[in-house]
């Protein structure tokens, strides 16, 4: 839109009439009337003129002289207004909703036709059209309504004319003039007033400036803040596009909020993620720093701003009238030498906010600090439907009250607590003395906003953003604050694709040779992208990406393109295959091609250079590397494995008869997983032997589902593959014996890594939206399963399913399991299944694939980094982290070993041999098939279950496992059993001590 828009104003009368049930006879006061202060008539051309010229200097003044209104007025005779052929009433609010709308549209139309008519207006010169009305608007909530068809003011867009005038015909154009050569696509109605005769009050002057500032938001692309559907308030005293508009009846609208100026191109706030006594400075301030965004997330991110009532002091607002007459605005009224016309200019549009007084009772010249939580994604999902903010749970523009209770927009009697307060108070924005906080919510602390208090800085999920924002300076023109965040990574999150582009799990390695650790992420598509830790590009190009905003303006950012080419099989794999001290991307694509791709750009076309490919045939396999050999490994839908070395040669290729689904390392060799059974390769390829070990009946799941190493201490590595719908071979008895775990539904990787440091190995995998934790002997750790999250998971597509890793981002001298929820926000759990402080963290989207961890700043702590369902790459610090890491990435490492080599050695359990409190049943009552009796043994012991009765009588005996350092279980099976108490006797049988508890199971039938 251009910053000098033309407006032509177009005064409307209507058939004269005697209707109470509207103000006025139909025809403009042209009378003048002395008892009338605001917008006094007579309501002649002078006068719509005085009042466009304070749009004008209004727009001016809060656009910091960005925007230029010119406007002219018809007809040209000074009392003239273009005759309509219906009474006002036949425009009003109507039946129902439709019938006002559609009656609205036809007063523009025909407002519109009537001024086309009488000729002389060339409608092709303007921008923006306005129509003055004869009468008041239908605008304010009235106890008592004596008026009720006076006319709504209204902004109708080209959807509306569309719909109301254009039977919804796609080609429809608007409505046309000269002759239709001209469409007017879009109108804004106003009335001559909004003064009104009010029974038992009197007259309640209003300002029309108020109601016309509103309307032309809506024309400037501004949606509305309060909620549409109820009419309750969204944003209160604080933004022109609620309840501020009204500000000082009328006569000083507010500024926009600080989201509007940023959405209409006013403001370019200041980016920041830390840093001490940043000013913050109002609107009128002699100084830059205007707004300050903090990011959340991609979509969701807090706004600063500071709104001053009084920037020079003088507990005044000073403003002229039409004539050049001054107006003196004080808190409670104003003043004038003489009397007054249209008011055309204020100094402080801010004068009409919400104040709180000192101890002197002088009026403060905040409020303050203004903190708005932005949520992008709301705004732009409701943004065509004009319902921003008309869910009050989850606004897209809401305020941080920093009274700490949600009010604006509440509905209060006049005796409730919060009477009062529907719209907003002083104490709603931020300042060091901020009395509610000071001596009633923290009267012990400063100040501040962060993940504890209340409000808090959490993101709409609910999820720790880690912002904490201290040491507001006391009210002033120019305020200060400091900000910190623990997990913030600077130039973080980066763009990788839109939605539509699922972006896989991301990689970690050192690409660049510098030292330090890169990213990289990969959409399904075949687009490789690659940053430096700084979150500058490895390969330097002016690639960006072009996004619709919500006003369905166009932006673009930046995307680091390192490659781009077919849909890949798998994530790519990174490794220093060719020699030359720096990480390779080693893709695999679907089409069948293996491709190595070098962090350089040569050539100079803003790419990687290709080092070599090969055509392997079609594959939905993944690929692996042996980094101390540079050997990579690959297979293909015909059953074939593939053995090549870095330099791109042939080393070997085995036949397996079966399309590979995948490949780990399996020690010296390969275990590879068919679609319905697997196989063991010797690094020469040599079968060693294939169905079994692992038969995979119903074929293997996703190329995730791997995991290598010695679960069971027993000196040899393991090899876990999961199934397709969620069966777990789960090697046991020093590897002799296979345990099926069925986990009821896809799995979407495996990690392994010594959860809570006792030398044992823990097996986890997220299967749906639920969180599994296994011990060496195929029974769940103890507190597993946890649920990921609040929603249930939908799609199994392999990109769309859940991957845990294993790390220490606590400090605290474990692993934990850190993993994608489906709702959006990142989880950490401990070992015994409690969640990490500081968990979840926000991510927006449903959680897919895994994340990926590691040190990108060589500071000794880890950084996670995760993608997004936007199509964003989110990098989090963890401040308290060892470095410490089992299980780092998707498939382990970026060379896609599946391979945990660790060799741990178990901690010797002081204590019982059997812990009583250890011993129980679940579920307990029992009320369908089966029961489980569970212990822990902290020594090797023969572990016999009797159980009775309450007469006594021996109903079974059971024999349990008694592997040592491990919770065991035994599944009683309740068919024929009755429903009742019964007692199970646990014994365990040590070398050297016997223990028995005794244990109440209840079977309900």
């Amino acid at each position: 839109m251009p910053d000098t828009l033309a407006i032509l104003a177009l005064r409307v009368e209507f058939q004269r009439d005697a209707s109470e049930q509207t103000t006025g006879d139909g025809g403009f006061m042209l009378a003048a009337d002395p008892n009338k202060t605001i917008d006094p008539p007579p309501h002649n051309r002078a006068y719509f003129a005085a009042q466009l010229t304070a749009l004008a200097n209004y727009y001016k003044n809060v656009s910091q002289g960005k925007v230029t209104l010119t406007f002219e007025v018809w007809p040209n005779d000074d009392n003239a207004g273009y005759q309509l052929a219906q009474e006002m009433k036949y425009y009003g609010p109507g039946r129902d909703s439709a019938e006002r709308d559609r009656r609205l549209a036809e007063l523009l139309r025909d407002a519109i036709n009537a001024a086309d008519a009488a000729g002389g207006v060339d409608f092709s010169r303007f921008d923006s059209f306005i129509v003055f009305h004869a009468g008041i608007g239908e605008d304010f909530d009235e106890e008592i309504d004596n008026t009720p068809n006076d006319i709504s003011s209204a902004f109708l867009n080209l959807n509306d004319l569309r719909k109301d005038l254009g039977n919804n015909d796609p080609g429809y154009r608007g409505i046309a003039v000269q002759n239709g050569t001209f469409f007017v696509e879009d109108g804004i109605l106003l009335p001559e007033t909004q003064s009104r005769e009010i029974a038992g009050s009197g007259l309640i002057e209003f300002g029309l400036l108020g109601t016309s500032t509103l309307m032309f938001g809506y024309q400037l692309g501004l949606p509305n803040l309060f909620n549409t559907e109820t009419g309750a308030s969204g944003i209160g005293q604080f933004g022109l596009m609620d309840q501020g508009s009204n500000n000082y009846q009328g006569l000083i609208p507010a500024q926009p909020e600080a989201w509007s100026k940023v959405f209409l191109g006013w403001e370019e706030p200041i980016v920041i993620t830390s840093g001490e006594n940043f000013e913050i400075a109002a609107a009128l301030a002699h100084n830059p720093n205007k707004i300050y965004k903090i990011p959340i997330t991609d979509s969701e991110y807090f706004l600063l701003e500071n709104r001053s009532r009084d920037v020079n002091g003088d507990r005044i607002a000073s403003g002229r009238d039409v004539n050049g007459v001054r107006i003196q605005f004080r808190e409670n009224d104003f003043a004038a030498e003489q009397a007054i016309s249209v008011i055309t200019q204020v100094d402080e549009y801010d004068f009409g906010l919400p104040y709180t007084v000192d101890q002197n009772n002088r009026a403060l010249p905040g409020p303050g600090i203004l903190i708005w939580h932005i949520d992008e994604s709301i705004i732009r999902a409701n943004y065509a439907s004009n319902r921003v903010n008309a869910d009050a749970d989850h606004r897209g523009v809401d305020l941080e009250e920093a009274d700490g209770a949600q009010d604006i927009g509440r509905f209060y009697g006049f005796l409730d607590p919060g009477s009062g307060s529907e719209l907003g108070l002083p104490e709603d924005a931020w300042w060091s003395k901020n009395p509610v906080i000071t001596e009633y919510l923290r009267p012990d602390e400063p100040v501040s906003f962060g993940p504890k208090t209340i409000p808090s800085t959490a993101a709409n999920n609910g999820s720790n953003t880690g912002i904490v924002i201290t040491n507001f300076s006391d009210i002033a023109p120019v305020m200060t604050f400091s900000l910190r965040n623990q997990f913030a990574v600077p130039n973080f999150p980066q763009y990788a694709g839109g939605s539509a582009a699922v972006v896989l799990s991301p990689m970690l390695a050192d690409l660049s040779g510098d030292g330090r650790t890169d990213i990289v992420a990969a959409t399904v598509s075949g687009e490789i992208f690659a940053w430096q830790a700084d979150g500058s590009k490895v390969i330097a190009n002016g690639d960006v990406a072009t996004v619709t905003q919500p006003n369905g303006l166009t932006a673009q950012i930046p995307r680091a393109t390192f490659v781009e080419g077919g849909p890949l099989a798998s994530p790519p794999a990174l490794a220093d295959v060719v020699g030359d001290g720096r990480a390779e991307i080693i893709a695999l694509l679907q089409e069948g091609k293996l491709q190595v791709w070098q962090a350089k750009d040569d050539d100079g076309n803003g790419r990687a250079d290709l080092a070599w490919q090969v055509e392997v045939g079609a594959t939905q396999s993944n690929v692996v590397v042996r980094a101390e050999t540079k050997n990579i490994f690959c297979g293909n839908e015909a059953g074939t494995v593939f053995s090549f070395t870095g330099a791109g040669e042939l080393r070997w290729q085995t036949a397996l008869q079966r399309p590979v689904r995948g490949l780990s390392l399996l020690g010296n060799g390969l275990l590879v997983a068919l679609d319905n059974g697997s196989a063991i390769l010797s690094e020469e390829g040599v079968a060693v032997f294939s169905n079994p070990p692992l038969p995979l009946s119903r074929g293997p799941a996703p190329n995730g589902a791997f995991a290598i190493a010695d679960v069971d201490n027993d000196g040899q590595i393991e090899g876990l593959v999961a199934e397709q719908d969620g069966r777990l071979f789960f090697p046991t008895n020093q590897g002799a014996e296979q345990v099926v775990l069925d986990f009821g539904d896809a799995i979407g990787g495996l990690a392994i890594g010594d959860l809570n440091r006792d030398g044992r190995k823990e097996v986890v995998l997220a299967a749906g939206n639920q969180l599994f934790a296994v011990n060496y002997n195929g029974v769940l750790t103890e507190n597993f399963p946890r649920k990921i999250g609040a929603q249930q998971k939908t799609a199994n597509a392999a990109q769309d399913l859940i991957s845990p890793i294993i790390a220490d981002v606590d400090g605290g001298g474990g692993r934990e399991i850190i993993v994608p929820g489906v709702d959006g926000n990142v989880y950490a759990y401990r070992g015994n299944g409690s969640l990490v402080e500081g968990f979840p963290l926000a991510l927006p989207g449903p959680g897919h694939g895994s994340l990926a961890a590691g040190d990108l700043d060589n500071d000794g702590k880890l950084e996670l980094v995760g993608a997004s369902g936007s199509g964003f790459v989110h990098v989090w610090r963890m401040p308290e982290s060892s470095g410490q890491a089992d299980w780092l990435m998707y498939h382990r490492d970026a060379a896609q070993t599946s391979l945990n080599p660790a060799r741990e050695t178990p901690v010797i359990a002081e204590g019982k041999l059997m812990p009583e409190q250890s011993v129980y049943n679940y579920p307990n009552p029992a009320r369908e098939g089966s029961t489980r009796i569970r212990y822990r043994l902290n020594g090797t012991a023969k572990v016999k279950i009797s159980i009775f009765d309450t007469a006594g009588d021996l109903v079974t005996e059971l024999e349990g496992p008694g592997l040592a350092q491990a919770d065991n279980e035994v599944e009683w099976q309740l068919e024929g059993v009755q429903s009742g108490v019964y007692l199970a006797k646990v014994e365990a049988q040590g070398e050297t001590e016997k223990v028995m508890k005794v244990i109440k199971i209840a079977v309900v039938k």
